[in-house]
């Protein structure tokens, strides 16, 4: 974020603008945030399919669905994945 404050004359005003939103945003705890970006923002919508990197643009993904977006994909993920790779999952998420 620091990186992004310093942008100085070479950002265009509205690339300025939306750095100290993001900052403000960041600056609200959890659950103002997710009101703030519901509020004034559309979802994140269905991640896109990815071919170099999935982890990388789940996680990017992820950092911008609100929680409703998250349990839902979360939940229909679960479901379509076969009984082995479910099993493999609860093992690694309860241990």
């Amino acid at each position: 974020m620091a990186g992004l404050l310093r942008l100085g004359r070479r950002a265009s005003n509205r690339a300025r603008a939306g750095v100290h939103h993001l900052a403000a945003l960041k600056s609200l705890n959890g659950e103002d945030s997710q009101e703030v970006t519901r509020t004034f923002s559309q979802f994140a919508g269905a991640p896109l399919p990815t071919f170099l990197s999935p982890m990388a643009y789940a996680r990017w993904w992820a950092s911008l669905a609100y929680h409703g977006e998250l349990k839902t994909y979360r939940l229909a993920s679960f479901a379509a994945i076969g009984e082995v790779d479910r099993a493999v999952l609860l093992d690694h998420v309860s241990s």
